[in-house]
């Protein structure tokens, strides 16, 4: 059996690190810290908690029980488990978080010296750079987690201890903690990480595996490994900007939309050349993203279809898809996924919460009843949020946060584990799959 190494470990750990700061990861942070004020430090929590917490939770509950997310959405029955999964890999990749990678990258980039008439042009060499480092599906760990990432990070801290240095702090002391807990929440759910966990779960477990980690549990222990490497990178990221943030409530307001606010943090940090750095950033933690999500939502995708599809040519629609979506401009994208993560993510979080319980479960009807409640109340919720309606939905436990759905999913799942405790789960429920053991 071969030992865990720390440099593997941190490849791995970075790679993560790459694939998951993108754009939002970039932006929500230093508005959070404005809208926190001295709370600033209970934002971060929160928001690193929804946004890193859920996504490493889905990694190694995958990593747990097979290959990739299907190990988990198949006790689901393989119809259902099929139409999550490509509603999933359709919104993280082309619909939503491909698209907005490249918008970001323009708005940042390029849009400040040339405008809106360069955008079809950048985004066209911004799609043809991501495909052509994601073609080699093996390389794309490497590619990410050795040079890329770690190079990012660098000057990410660079960026952050600069602005530590700063002689202005502000000391605005107005802000209701309660306010910055639901922001935060809200902020590190909106990155849509959780279904970015789901999707880079089987890239990762490839890569560990590549690096000579087939037996089961030490690769669950690499993965784990390096999943707090991610969480301690991220977290000093995720914390600086979030800090820098709050001490721009002297400078801005609330009502500076998030983007410019980042932009003048960093022109107050830098001074002139400061948009040129971030520029530089930006481009790289989008590009870095893209290649992560492109490459890992084409590779989902083909296993789903088993291999009808091939990769290059999932890979290369949801690029030209994306390439078209990312012209409508970042804000327009972003509220694109309120409603679908309203549905979509509750399920997903379900059916990874269970699957650190499979060896427990005996019957599928608990994965099925779990998920199905937890479909109806987000659905509900999300329909009445639209709607500008209070109804019961309302008064339920954590409703405020958007999160209504989790007391009954658990009563439920609870329910239906005790019920059916002796029970075998149907064989036609089956793991398409299964861990090695």
């Amino acid at each position: 059996m071969k030992k865990v190494r720390f440099l593997d470990c941190a490849v791995i750990g970075f790679a993560l690190f790459g694939m998951f700061f993108g754009a939002g990861n970039l932006i929500f942070p230093p508005f959070l810290g404005l809208e926190s004020q001295k709370f600033w430090y209970l934002g971060f929590i929160c928001f690193i908690f929804m946004d890193l917490g859920l996504a490493i939770t889905a990694i190694l509950s995958v990593s747990k029980n097979g290959e990739d997310i299907r190990c988990l959405t198949d006790n689901l029955g393989i119809r259902v488990s099929k139409s999550i999964l490509i509603t999933t890999v359709f919104c993280l990749g082309p619909l939503i978080a491909v698209p907005r990678t490249a918008a970001t990258s323009f708005e940042f980039s390029v849009k400040p010296i040339f405008q809106d008439e360069a955008s079809w042009i950048f985004t066209a060499v911004f799609f043809a750079a991501a495909v052509a480092l994601s073609l080699r599906q093996s390389q794309i760990i490497t590619i990410i987690g050795a040079v890329l990432a770690p190079t990012m990070f660098i000057s990410l801290v660079f960026l952050i201890f600069k602005g530590l240095s700063m002689p202005y702090m502000s000391q605005v002391t107005t802000t209701d903690p309660a306010f910055v807990v639901r922001e935060g929440i809200n902020a590190g759910y909106q990155t849509m990480d959780i279904m970015g966990g789901v999707i880079f779960a089987s890239s990762i477990i490839t890569g560990t595996v590549s690096r000579g980690y087939s037996d089961k549990k030490q690769r669950f222990k690499a993965i784990f490994l390096a999943s707090l490497i991610t969480l301690t990178a991220l977290g000093i990221v995720y914390g600086g900007l979030c800090f820098l943030g709050s001490k721009m409530t002297d400078f801005y307001g609330t009502d500076i939309s998030r983007t410019e606010l980042l932009s003048n943090m960093v022109t107050r940090i830098l001074g002139d050349g400061g948009n040129i750095f971030l520029g530089i950033l930006v481009l790289s933690a989008c590009l870095t993203a893209a290649i992560g999500i492109l490459s890992s939502c084409s590779a989902l995708m083909t296993n789903i279809t088993d291999g009808r599809l091939s990769y290059k040519k999932i890979l290369f629609l949801f690029a030209f898809v994306g390439f078209f979506l990312s012209n409508l401009g970042t804000e327009k994208i972003m509220s694109m996924a309120v409603p679908i993560l309203g549905v979509i993510c509750p399920v997903l979080l379900t059916i990874v919460v269970l699957g650190f319980f499979s060896g427990k479960i005996k019957s599928n009807r608990v994965y099925t009843a779990s998920c199905l409640t937890a479909f109806i109340f987000s659905t509900l919720y999300s329909v009445t949020s639209f709607a500008e309606a209070e109804t019961i939905i309302d008064k339920l436990p954590l409703a405020e946060y958007g999160f209504g759905w989790i007391i009954p999913t658990a009563a439920v799942a609870v329910f239906i584990s005790v019920k059916y405790r002796n029970t075998v789960s149907d064989s036609s429920f089956h793991k398409s799959v299964a861990a090695e053991n």
